[in-house]
């Protein structure tokens, strides 16, 4: 919970403005091949949606409990691709003894197990409700008996020369060239069961491609919302200004000549959860391809009825459990936030970083960098480092760094603290191995940071240090390094 929000609380408005008409604003500059894919991308945090606005500028978000007033809470936009795979067995036995693959998460190594596991049971429901790793080509053979499977149905196009040219005008015949794509020869033992498959607007491109193999392999139901009815690569090209556009390059379809583009895999049995559903955990969707799989096996009302509430309850339990893990994670980072630049709680060894830093740069104008130590001048009046630039460009950069060795941290998780000040600068931060809590830019006071790390147990050192780029003045001080509790939150990997 940030702010009073809680799962489940409905959005009503940003900054004021009712959340239909945010949609409606920013839906003429959305791209989509249908209506569903524009309303994900709207409510996303990718492009032009309802989110969007300068980076750490405020939004204010106006929600509603679902049994409460309405309310209203402030926060500041980042810069940042958030994507959230489901939680849970990637392969399991459903009740009812339904096989269930999660195809967002299954890699081609684990096809193999998948089939040595679920070989048994009476039907497969598989979860293409995000992207696929390439798994498609090896399922799908597997799930037919038959060899020449025509998979799906493609046109591309044929550029030819122009037929003629009148009055200064070029005049192309359009043409494409039609194929059948195959399903390959199967590697394996084939599964002839029946088989389900979960979809929604998140099913676009190589996961309606999966599908469509699927459907040519297995006759496989669909169940949930049409897909994104977006496949077919992706072609793209660059117009005056710099700007690069693209689209599907080619047409594909259903094996049997049936639209696929513009409107989508199309559900067998369509079901699609409510705010109460996503508030409890509770996966309607995958209840509903259950429910599907036992009735392709004949599976009697009353132990159907049995198995689809066994699985609700299984549901409930695991997302209790997945919310109560996120509120510890969540109630840890908070206390580790409030005491970023601080030694953190069951530390131990906290000492100041080594003496002797050394200095490397990048780009065109690598000379531009000075660096200096001084035993005064930093916070509260300490030692300090600093790295300073004023004629570089923006692609140049400058670090001043160390090498510690990591012998008596393997195996531990390291907590390295400080604070820093910049002046001016174009993007300034302080690093261990990879980039540590965001970067500052422009000019900002003596300001507390933290990182937190495992180190492997092979480990032999670790670099760190202060980074600048393109120009300004950065400046690090009260820098540390402990060992702190295996529980804490990393930062950085």
């Amino acid at each position: 919970m940030k702010g009073n929000v809680r799962l489940g609380d409905i959005i009503v408005a940003f900054d004021g403005v009712p959340i239909r008409r945010a949609i409606a604003t920013q839906l003429p500059y959305i791209d989509a091949s249908t209506t569903q894919a524009a309303y994900r991308d709207v409510l996303g945090n990718f492009g032009p949606s309802v989110f969007g606005g300068p980076e750490s500028s405020p939004i204010r978000v106006t929600l509603q409990h679902p049994r409460g007033n309405r309310y209203s809470s402030t926060f500041l936009r980042t810069r940042k691709y958030v994507r959230h795979p489901r939680s849970g067995p990637i392969i399991s036995i459903l009740p009812g003894n339904v096989g269930y693959v999660d195809l967002d998460r299954l890699a081609p190594s684990q096809v193999d197990d998948m089939f040595r596991t679920l070989m048994g049971t009476r039907a497969i429901v598989f979860d293409d409700r995000g992207h696929p790793l390439g798994t498609v080509w090896q399922i799908a053979p597997r799930l037919t008996d038959k060899t020449n499977v025509r998979g799906a149905y493609f046109e591309a196009p044929v550029i030819n020369q122009p037929l003629d040219i009148q009055n200064g005008q070029v005049q192309f015949e359009p043409e494409v060239s039609p194929f059948y794509q195959l399903l390959e020869n199967a590697d394996g033992a084939r599964y002839l069961k029946p088989t389900v498959m979960l979809i929604d607007e998140r099913t676009q491109s190589h996961a309606e491609h999966t599908g469509l193999f699927f459907e040519a392999a297995s006759h496989t139901r669909f169940v949930g919302t049409p897909s994104a009815g977006a496949n077919g690569d992706v072609t793209s090209y660059t117009i005056p200004g710099g700007m690069t556009l693209g689209f599907s390059g080619q047409g594909v379809r259903h094996a049997d000549g049936r639209q696929l583009q513009r409107v989508g895999l199309i559900p067998d049995a369509r079901v699609a959860p409510n705010a109460n559903d996503i508030a409890t955990g509770n996966d309607v969707v995958l209840q509903a391809g259950l429910a599907q799989a036992l009735r392709l096996t004949h599976v009697a009302g009353a132990a159907a009825a049995f198995d689809l509430r066994t699985e609700r309850h299984r549901e409930r339990a695991a997302f209790a459990a997945y919310v109560g893990n996120i509120r510890a994670t969540i109630g840890r980072s908070i206390a580790e936030a409030r005491l970023a630049g601080s030694s953190l709680p069951g530390a131990t060894g906290t000492s100041p970083l080594p003496a002797g830093w050394s200095s490397h740069s990048g780009g065109t104008n690598r000379s531009v960098y000075s660096v200096g130590a001084a035993p005064s001048g930093g916070w509260h009046r300490g030692p300090q480092i600093r790295l300073t630039a004023s004629s570089a460009s923006p692609t140049d950069f400058g670090t001043l760094y160390q090498e510690i060795p990591m012998g008596a941290y393997r195996g531990k998780t390291v907590h390295v603290f400080g604070t820093l000040a910049t002046h001016d600068a174009d993007g300034a931060g302080f690093w261990m191995r990879i980039d540590g809590q965001g970067g500052s830019k422009g000019t900002r006071d003596w300001t507390p940071f933290s990182i937190v790390l495992q180190v492997p147990q092979g480990a032999a050192s670790a670099a760190l240090g202060l980074i600048l780029e393109g120009n300004g003045d950065v400046r690090g001080s009260n820098l540390q390094i402990e060992v702190v509790p295996n529980a804490t939150p990393v930062t950085a990997q």
